[in-house]
């Protein structure tokens, strides 16, 4: 097959979801129209950061979405075309869509401060666009309605309607270079994209508290470095400080547990349940410099961590693996254990103090018709409340409706339905 991969560059993910498919036999082009910072090592087949949306322009788009058979659209925000033009046409061509969502894409942060609960003030506090709930819609429910199949987390997809299959972020672990050092004085690295969501202040404090009372350890903070250096410095580590506030992980953990480190991250296996068996030594706020300590001064608890997670990373996230999951999601053979069914917004809970529009509304019962709705959802709710339309009401004898074991599949993951 010949693939596209773009069109936002996230974490320097393009090259490696191009790799892995080549791995597999396909042909793969790779453009964007928006690069991340240079700390990744990133050439690309075609660019349009920096060029106008002229008639070249346009010819260029239209030859990249007529001569491939499968398009990975990697940020729901941004297309090809304009307004997400490409969507439709794609589908109305026959033509394949895997959409892997990224995060800020589709995550409204106040739906997701209240989602996260006791952290709701810190979330609110942060720099981010407080945009309004249709902001986040628009991208999620374009991509709900026109893609293939949809890749995501319940941390990042709170608002959506459509089950989709968990997002693996990839990673080459062949750079990794797996080694733990197990230094005498242990060594714990920091490196944050963004101190808010990092939680960067919360350890730093804590570190400062355990040093104070005289616990022996390095602490290592490094900001604004290439991807080369941040895995040279993780070689040499024994902790890694992720984040603490997101309740999974990111493309830098992974790439600490592929290294040899101790994984320290905000887990919530409550929220998000899946993988189960994750190897990360589970911090809060309130119980963080107690569980560094224990980590810090536990020899065997940190080489354990480390031996596990290079194991774990490797089941799930090697590039080459990751892409053919994708593959075979899209043929439909990819294990129901992979698929969430999200719950929120059909639960009703996440009631918008702005309003929807109609479109949107709309949009949404379009989908609903689709995939159904959970067992428990009334759509009377749903219409009071202005998450469908009152168009829906006429047609609620022909929405499927899913709970326990959905279509079969006992070992799916249903969501959370309410805030915590």
């Amino acid at each position: 097959m010949r693939i596209l991969v773009g069109p936002t560059e996230i974490c320097g993910q393009i090259s490696l979801f191009a790799d892995g498919f080549r791995k597999l036999g396909h042909e793969v082009t790779t453009a964007v129209v928006f690069r991340n910072k240079n700390w990744w090592d990133a050439s690309y087949d075609y660019d349009f950061t920096d060029r106008p949306f002229d008639g070249q322009r346009i010819f260029d788009a239209g030859y990249l979405l007529g001569s491939h058979d499968v398009f990975l659209y990697q940020w729901a925000r941004d297309s090809f075309l304009p307004n997400l033009g490409d969507l439709p046409f794609l589908q109305s061509k026959g033509k394949k869509i895997i959409s892997a969502f990224m995060g800020s894409d589709v995550r409204h942060y106040p739906t997701f401060a209240e989602w996260l609960g006791p952290l709701r003030d810190y979330i609110l506090s942060l720099p981010f666009n407080k945009e309004d709930i249709s902001s986040s819609l628009v991208p999620l429910r374009m991509a709900e309605a026109f893609s293939s199949v949809i890749f995501s987390q319940p941390n990042q997809s709170l608002l959506g309607v459509r089950p989709y299959h968990h997002l693996f972020i990839p990673v080459d672990l062949s750079k990794t270079q797996f080694h733990i050092p197990n230094n005498p004085i242990p060594k714990v690295l920091h490196i944050p994209a963004r101190r808010g969501m990092k939680g960067t202040s919360f350890f730093l404090e804590a570190c400062e508290a355990l040093h104070r009372e005289g616990v022996v350890f390095e602490l290592r903070t490094l900001e604004d470095i290439p991807n080369s250096q941040v895995l040279s410095e993780m070689r040499t580590a024994d902790i890694y400080l992720d984040e603490l506030l997101a309740p999974l992980y990111g493309k830098t953990a992974i790439e600490a547990m592929g290294c040899g480190c101790a994984v320290v991250n905000g887990a919530d296996f409550v929220r998000e349940p899946y993988p189960p068996e994750r190897p990360i030594w589970s911090v809060n706020p309130w119980n963080l410099k107690e569980r560094l300590r224990e980590l810090i001064e536990n020899r065997e608890l940190r080489i354990s961590l480390a031996e596990q997670g290079r194991v774990y990373a490797q089941r799930y996230h090697d590039h080459v693996s990751v892409c053919d999951g994708m593959l075979r999601a899209l043929e439909d053979s990819a294990p129901d254990s992979r698929i969430h069914y999200p719950t929120l917004y059909t639960s009703g809970e996440c009631v918008p103090h702005d309003r929807i529009g109609e479109d949107l509304l709309q949009l949404t019962d379009t989908l609903v018709l689709r995939w159904g709705l959970p067992r428990s959802a009334s759509i009377d709710d749903l219409v009071n409340k202005k998450l469908l339309s009152p168009a829906i009401l006429g047609h609620r004898d022909k929405i499927p409706r899913w709970g326990g074991g959905v279509a079969g599949a006992a070992a799916c993951i249903h969501e959370s339905t309410a805030f915590v």
